[in-house]
């Protein structure tokens, strides 16, 4: 129970900067031109369920763009802003304190997502063909945990850089989206691309959102994609927790609290 009231108290937290610093018309509306653009190419497709994949996967996409970097960036920021110290003293877990930043970050993407879903709806003007509606929110659910288990294990990753070469870590927006299958199944990628795709807990998300939207194989061929997605997640939450030790450690034979 301390550790959720931990989380709360560091999503707050995290919550008010971001919306105090983050409201702009280009963060909520920057992916609308190109989610339009899928919308119109899925319209002309004559199998509706394209429409019903894109219209999960394209405002995912928009969420990642939009939040990569401040999930990412967010140990840094303690560090460079030399507060980092207070959370490494603190009783509660510096994963837990991060894991609620995370989360709120993750949250404040969602009227993105929500604003790129009703652009396609616009444009492309049906509504789209889902087989199974409870699955498909429940996937939904699977995805948003899986993308904010890897936007977090990034958060020591880039602390350990300095900050020197956080460039180098753009391309990973548009890697993670396409094999993540934000855009299309997996299953259409090469089987050595495939093997990279299913160790992101969010493309096990994808494939059980495939199977809502033209209808499950089986009841199994959805819930082990969220199984699948889960453990993954869950496994990135370890990674994560060692890779702050690292942090931690350095930090402390350094005497470093900023850059």
């Amino acid at each position: 129970m301390n550790t959720i009231y931990a989380i709360m108290a560091a999503f707050r937290q995290h919550w008010k900067n971001t919306t105090a610093n983050l409201w702009s018309l280009s963060f909520f509306f920057g992916a609308v031109p190109q989610v339009a653009v899928f919308a119109w190419i899925a319209s002309q497709n004559p199998d509706r369920a394209v429409l019903g994949y894109l219209i999960i996967g394209a405002p995912f996409m928009a969420i990642w763009n939009s939040v990569f970097f401040g999930i990412a960036g967010a140990l840094s920021n303690e560090i460079w802003d030399g507060v980092i110290e207070f959370t490494i003293i603190s009783k509660t877990s510096i994963l837990v304190s991060l894991l609620g930043k995370a989360l709120a970050m993750m949250v404040f993407g969602i009227p993105v997502g929500l604003i790129s879903a009703g652009t396609m709806l616009i444009v492309g003007r049906q509504m789209p063909v889902i087989d199974n509606w409870p699955m498909l929110f429940v996937s939904i659910i699977v995805i948003f945990i899986g993308l904010t288990s890897i936007g977090l294990v990034m958060m020591p990753v880039i602390a350990l850089s300095r900050g020197r070469t956080s460039g180098i870590f753009t391309p990973l927006i548009p890697l993670v989206i396409t094999f993540s299958g934000f855009l299309y199944p997996i299953t259409s990628l090469p089987s050595w691309l495939g093997f990279v795709s299913h160790i992101l807990p969010s493309a096990w998300g994808m494939e059980s959102v495939m199977q809502a939207v033209k209808g499950p194989d089986s009841a199994w061929a959805v819930i082990s994609g969220w199984v699948y997605s889960l453990l993954l997640s869950a496994a990135l939450l370890v990674i994560t927790y060692y890779l702050f030790k690292m942090v931690e450690k350095r930090l402390r034979i350094t005497g470093m609290t900023a850059h």
